[in-house]
């Protein structure tokens, strides 16, 4: 499926620079659970749909409020994000550019949407196992504080 209204991320490790397709504009905030929180606070109605390459860890954040939010996005391979950039003739490479790319990738190719790994859960303060996988802190009565794998959960902010 093509999406018409394309926000496009590019990931480093202390930020994330978007380019908003909608809104036509460019703009960076901390990669920081708050500071993604506060942005996909203004997203609420929008139906966007966000498109970053996969980079580990650094990706992380992003990916766990999209999941907990259930909003759209394409995690794509960085190579294919570069051949599609050559593609199109687009050869400079800065954070601001590779957001802008990445929103016309996501705007020209049928990309896959990446499922929420984990159903949308109610707890207020969601704790993280290894793997990605959320859970809820201990005391919590809406959901499981117990990993499937046995690990102990990890607050979101702590960089687990």
């Amino acid at each position: 499926m093509i999406h018409p209204d394309v926000i496009g991320c590019d990931i480093a490790k202390a930020h994330l620079d978007f380019f908003d397709s909608g809104l036509e504009r460019h703009f960076r905030i901390d990669n920081t659970p708050a500071a993604i929180s506060a942005w996909l606070d203004g997203l609420d109605g929008r139906g966007v749909h966000i498109v970053f390459e996969a980079t580990g860890r650094y990706d992380r954040q992003l990916r766990i409020a999209l999941e907990t939010r259930e909003l759209p996005y394409s995690r794509v391979n960085p190579a294919r994000a570069r051949d599609f950039a050559k593609a199109i003739g687009l050869l400079a490479k800065t954070d601001a550019i590779d957001a802008r790319l990445l929103a016309r990738m996501g705007q020209s190719l049928p990309l896959s949407t990446q499922a929420p790994l984990f159903p949308r859960q109610s707890c207020p303060r969601p704790r993280l196992c290894q793997g990605d996988r959320p859970s809820c802190q201990d005391g919590c009565d809406r959901c499981t504080s117990a990993c499937p794998d046995g690990s102990k959960p990890a607050t979101l902010n702590s960089g687990a």
